[in-house]
């Protein structure tokens, strides 16, 4: 994987690009495929990176090279990172399940439309604490979620909420010029996404459609070694790529790349 800086004299792979391997490849298990895929013929390699991050450097986009040569790199452009400064943090969130109270299951008997009793598999609410990282430097007058979940119980009828988030600098202290956020929502579902959002200085930044799935339990693997490539920029791209990133913490990145 390559990168270039957002930050600095090294602005856009100004004189360099960074540069690490994966720090550990996979194989798509036939079980976890999806039907579309699977009827589809598609395959796939998973490289997963880790990679230290300078927060005073941060990142702007990034690219891959597999070992046959192939570049993916979105056209050219890279694949751009649009904002550093509101970032969602799956790792020091978590959540809990409840069973939900008997006033609860009469309210979702009452938006049914269609379907057989809810039953004791729609009994059970999900009590999520989330932590979002906001950049100090933002100081922002509101941080909020805007959360929807539609893998309700027989899937009645769609969760969503808005809510804020506090401070909360006594369990989770200024780490790498980002400030900690602490919010709790209930979802009687079991997929929630969710839209962080920062807002300071006239402006709202945005992290869209992050999932809930995998909280609080990310594999720590060590930071690969990052090396420096002098005059390299991405460039003509070729394949199928899928790209996830998630945020350990503000200066370490985990990324999923699918080679397919």
């Amino acid at each position: 994987m390559y990168w270039c800086d957002a930050y600095g004299s090294n602005k856009n792979c100004g004189r360099s690009a960074n540069s690490a391997l994966s720090v550990r490849n996979a194989t798509d298990d036939a079980n976890s495929r999806s039907p579309v895929t699977t009827a589809l013929g598609y395959a796939f390699a998973r490289y997963e990176f880790v990679v230290p991050i300078d927060p005073s450097a941060s990142i702007s986009n990034f690219w891959f090279e597999a070992s046959d040569g192939t570049v993916y790199n979105n056209g050219g452009k890279g694949y751009v990172i649009d904002q550093d400064q509101v970032l969602f943090v799956p790792a020091l969130s978590h959540a809990d399940s409840e069973a939900a109270s008997s006033t609860e299951l009469s309210s979702r008997m009452l938006h049914r439309r269609g379907g057989g009793p809810i039953g004791a598999a729609g009994a059970q609410n999900k009590i999520y604490s989330l932590i979002v990282a906001v950049k100090t430097s933002f100081s922002p007058s509101r941080v909020y979620i805007d959360a929807t979940d539609v893998a309700t119980p027989n899937f009645t009828h769609p969760f969503s909420a808005t809510f804020d988030l506090t401070k909360n600098s006594s369990s989770y202290p200024t780490m790498s010029g980002y400030d900690f956020y602490y919010g709790r929502v209930t979802s009687p579902g079991s997929q929630m996404m969710v839209d962080v959002h920062a807002v300071g200085g006239g402006r709202t930044l945005t992290q869209s459609f992050m999932q809930t799935l995998s909280l609080d339990n990310a594999v720590f693997l060590d930071p690969a070694n990052v090396t420096t490539v002098k005059g390299k920029k991405s460039s003509a791209v070729r394949g199928k790529v899928g790209v996830e990133m998630v945020m350990v913490v503000p200066s370490v990145l985990i990324m999923w790349f699918l080679l397919g």
